[in-house]
């Protein structure tokens, strides 16, 4: 497969995301939406997803830290900083 060919390429994990987030798999999501984030830490698509996806499935904690962790490399993001605040303390 492709990720298997180019395993480093953020758009392709992001996609494969994407398409188990379709059939509803958040296992295999959070896992490839990972990836792309350790990849290229400021796709802003991947570390909102990524938070998303954490927060639905429960773990507000880990959601919370990933957006800080995205806001620390980019102070100025504005949607994480929204979804920062709607997830509170």
């Amino acid at each position: 497969t492709a990720l298997q060919l180019f395993p480093s390429e953020r758009y392709l994990l992001y996609s494969a995301a994407i398409a188990a987030l379709d059939v509803g798999d958040t296992t295999s999501a959070a896992l490839w939406l990972e990836d792309a984030v350790k990849v290229a830490p400021k796709h802003w698509q991947a570390r909102t997803r990524l938070a998303k996806v954490e927060a639905w499935r429960g773990d507000t904690t880990r959601a919370r830290r990933i957006l800080d962790d995205g806001l620390q490399l980019d102070p100025g993001q504005r949607t994480w900083r929204a979804m920062r605040e709607q997830l509170g303390r």
